[in-house]
């Protein structure tokens, strides 16, 4: 009897053992199973911030820019379509391209324009970069107003309220971005007295300009980072079809 139990003792221990080993090597080749799944999953631009782009495709990457802000311009009524190059309006005598890659990082480079009316009162501004950065092509990349009937962003107008304003852009894929906590819907800080909300589609952005306490926009602003600006040799562009 004793024999007998000490016997099934035994063959217990052992199936438990086996029935270990198998497990183990389940577990393993799930591990590595999950290691090559993630190792396979391809970075989104649209999560990244201008500083996080060395893992992504670069074509890929400025491909998806071009697309964003030709619905942007298609959709949109600016002073002039955004990264269209510069030289086809009456500005491009004022700037000189080699002046503004040799601007040191930490000062404005001398590439700003003021859009006026027929009164001379100034509706707009708008900023002027050689797109891609080591292009010869100066293109309006930012432009921003502040006055209402005049231009507008997806619909969207000095003046309009910035709950509605944030549905439309969600609508076309721009996504609130939140920044240091500040808040779930959007990512913002104090500029002239004026809560500044950001959306993000890739690396195309509008941002939108509030006073505290207050919903009415009281200045919009659209623009394009080019995340290889101070890397222009690390970058290959060809087959990229530019709006212009």
């Amino acid at each position: 009897m004793k024999k007998t139990i000490i016997l099934c003792g035994a063959i217990i221990i052992l199936v438990i053992s086996l029935s270990g080993c198998g497990t183990t090597g389940e577990v393993e080749s799930a591990d590595k199973a999950v290691k090559k799944e993630v190792e396979s999953i391809e970075v989104d631009p649209e999560v990244l911030d201008p500083v996080e782009t060395e893992s992504v495709d670069i074509a890929v990457l400025y491909e998806r820019i071009d697309i964003a802000v030709a619905e942007l311009n298609q959709k949109s009524d600016l002073y002039k379509d955004l990264l269209t190059i510069i030289s086809g309006t009456e500005y491009i005598p004022s700037f000189d391209i080699d002046r503004i890659r040799e601007t040191p990082p930490d000062m404005q480079p001398p590439n700003q324009l003021d859009v006026r009316d027929e009164d001379g009162e100034i509706i707009g501004e708008g900023v002027v970069m050689p797109f891609p950065y080591d292009s010869d092509d100066l293109r309006l990349v930012n432009f921003s107003w502040t006055t209402s009937g005049n231009y507008h962003v997806f619909g969207i107008d000095v003046g309009a309220n910035l709950e509605e304003a944030e549905e439309i852009l969600e609508s076309f894929g721009y996504i609130a971005k939140d920044m240091d906590g500040h808040g779930s819907r959007a990512d913002w800080y104090i500029r002239s007295n004026n809560l500044m909300f950001l959306y993000n589609n890739g690396l195309v952005t509008v941002a939108l300009f509030v006073a505290v306490d207050d919903t009415e926009i009281l200045e919009i602003r659209v623009y394009v980072t080019d995340p290889f600006r101070r890397e222009p040799d690390s970058r290959g562009v060809e087959g990229v079809d530019w709006v212009s």
